[in-house]
């Protein structure tokens, strides 16, 4: 497994034996690290454990450097670690001589002091601990590749889902309002159906009125007419 993939599992869950795996890695102690050192470099003439993350925030960001990725790192920069006396076995005599010499000045000149009775220069210590800082480099933007695809795998794959979720929000409002378009359009109808309704009644009820009274006017004629008839031109007429 990767470093980047590893240092990303420290943080998600990519699988559940990589996350164990890179648990593992990070739970590694200062003192493991030294003898992953001294076993780089055997000939380094001083080997000391590197010092505890700083607690503090790193410049420009909230953030506090984590002392498992730290470890991770240092356990990498030790795996590439080149044969002699370079910048890691300088970096790792200065740790040394922290706690016997107060002063750095002075710590860099002891440092230095014995460097250079195996040869070793300043440019020598400056090219290989610019060496370093490339593999850092490079683990750091290998590390941003994991992370991008992570982020693709993951926050993609919840992106489509809310975009689906929203063009389904947004197809059931347009059918709601169309709907509600419907609905308006046929409560007006019904309405105007209602009106044309009561004032066909209307008009019916009143036919009818008059044709009951024209009836009831033409029988009492009739009827009249009749007893008019018995009256006056009598039953046997």
């Amino acid at each position: 497994m990767s470093l980047g993939k590893s240092l990303l599992g420290m943080f998600v869950e990519i699988e559940e034996s990589e996350t164990s795996s890179a648990s593992s890695t990070a739970a590694t102690t200062p003192s493991s690290s030294t003898n992953a050192s001294q076993a780089a470099a055997p000939s380094s003439p001083v080997q000391a454990p590197p010092r505890a993350a700083s607690p503090h925030p790193a410049a420009g960001t909230s953030a506090q450097v984590d002392d498992a990725i730290l470890s991770r790192l240092r356990q990498t920069l030790q795996e590439n670690n080149r044969p002699g006396f370079d910048f890691l076995e300088f970096q790792a005599s200065l740790t040394a001589l922290e706690k016997v010499v107060p002063d750095e000045p002075t710590r860099y000149r002891s440092a230095f002091a014995t460097a250079a009775t195996m040869g070793v220069t300043v440019p020598v210590l400056m090219e290989s601990a610019q060496t370093y800082r490339d593999l850092l480099k490079r683990e750091q933007q290998e590390f941003e590749r994991e992370l991008q695809g992570r982020l693709k795998q993951d926050v993609g794959n919840k992106q489509d889902e809310i975009d689906r979720i929203q063009k389904d929000i947004q197809a059931g409002s347009e059918a709601i309002q169309r709907l509600t378009r419907e609905i308006a359009e046929g409560q007006a109808k019904a309405q105007s159906l209602q009106t044309q309704l009561d004032e066909a009644k209307t008009k019916l009820n009143r036919a009818r009125e008059r044709f009951e009274v024209t009836v009831q006017h033409l029988d009492s004629e009739m009827l009249r007419q009749q007893k008019q008839i018995q009256s006056i031109l009598g039953q046997g007429a």
